[in-house]
């Protein structure tokens, strides 16, 4: 379970511009995603990038498997559109 959760990369996130890859599984144990703002950035790595200013979003993962569970936090910082 912990490795699964420490496995899991995602490239450029001081800097994003575009849709995100998040991993649906790491190490063989399936990862759920949840966003705290689904409008920027949804559990699916879709981006909506904002208008006025950049916005830091948190992004986290859960892991599942044989009863046990755990969860990790990433922080997005998403750039305002036209930059």
């Amino acid at each position: 379970m912990t490795v699964a959760l420490v496995s899991l990369n995602i490239p450029n996130l001081d800097n994003v511009r575009g849709n995100l890859n998040l991993p649906t599984s790491s190490n063989g144990v399936p990862v759920t995603w949840s966003s705290d703002q689904p409008n920027i950035i949804s559990e699916t790595g879709r981006v909506n990038r904002p208008a006025n200013d950049d916005v830091v979003v948190t992004l986290t993962a859960r892991v599942s498997f044989g009863g046990a569970s755990g969860e990790r936090s990433f922080f997005a910082v998403v750039r305002r559109a036209g930059t």
